[in-house]
């Protein structure tokens, strides 16, 4: 054993394992210790990450622009039919104006043949005729089922011819009455324009040599009866029957 130079005995050795005893920390006294670092993120990872949301967000505003514009066309759509239904409305009523407009009493000889191509055919321009012009499309619609023909609606009675030898002139008078029939509706009273003239047969099929219209109807009550009175010219060609039909009718007052 040694002495070092302040006297101590020395122990080689002895000092270096009292200061770095086997285990012990080799850090300076009141050193903290080393903090493990946090393991590195991979960067491939980190980019999909962001474009997976990026992804996500396009995804998004595609579907709420899809959705928008299926509600838009879906709209636009209805606003289409709706336009297309009032148009062809519009068209219907045009129609039906002009029909409406044509029922008239100087009409009246071809107001039945109208009913029966427009209203009579066509339930639309039915409906909108009597909307737009109701009291004419009633009446249209009794002129078109109370023919003049109808023997069971109009009857002629006490049928007279008078010849004017001096003026080749016949005086014609007959009494026209007008049945009750529920296809006159409303209608209690008629201005009926009657047919006289002549025929060289009895017979109903013979047609008739000579005729005019009376200019100025008779009015008779629906289910009562009316004289009608006319002047003609007269040829011995014409024959000796005289005759007395209703040509026309149109409702007393409209």
């Amino acid at each position: 054993m040694s002495t070092n130079s302040t006297g101590s005995p020395h122990t080689p050795g002895a000092q270096d394992a009292q200061t770095f005893p086997y285990g012990s920390d080799p850090r300076p006294a009141g050193a903290q210790p080393p903090v493990a670092s946090a393991p590195r993120k991979s960067k491939g990872l980190a980019i999909a990450t962001v474009i997976g949301a990026a992804l996500s967000v396009v995804l998004l505003v595609v579907t709420i622009v899809l959705v928008v514009g299926a509600r838009s066309r879906n709209e636009e759509a209805r606003n289409l039919d709706t336009q297309a239904s009032q148009l062809e409305q519009q068209a219907v009523d045009i129609k039906a104006q002009k029909v409406c407009d044509a029922i008239t009493r100087d009409n009246r000889s071809t107001v039945a043949s109208l009913f029966r191509a427009y209203p009579d055919a066509h339930d639309d321009i039915a409906n909108a005729m009597q909307r737009l012009c109701a009291d004419k499309y009633k009446t249209a619609k009794a002129v078109t089922q109370v023919s003049p023909a109808d023997d069971g609606i109009f009857s002629y009675d006490s049928i007279k011819c008078v010849l004017d030898e001096s003026t080749m002139t016949v005086s014609m008078s007959a009494t026209v009455s007008v049945a009750t029939n529920d296809a006159f509706g409303s209608i209690d009273s008629v201005d009926v324009w009657v047919e006289t003239g002549f025929r060289d047969k009895e017979s109903p099929l013979t047609p008739l040599t000579y005729s005019e219209v009376t200019a100025t109807p008779t009015t008779v009550a629906v289910g009562s009866s009316g004289t009608v009175s006319a002047t003609l010219p007269y040829d011995p060609s014409y024959g000796t029957m005289c005759i007395a039909r209703v040509n026309s009718w149109w409702p007393t007052g409209q």
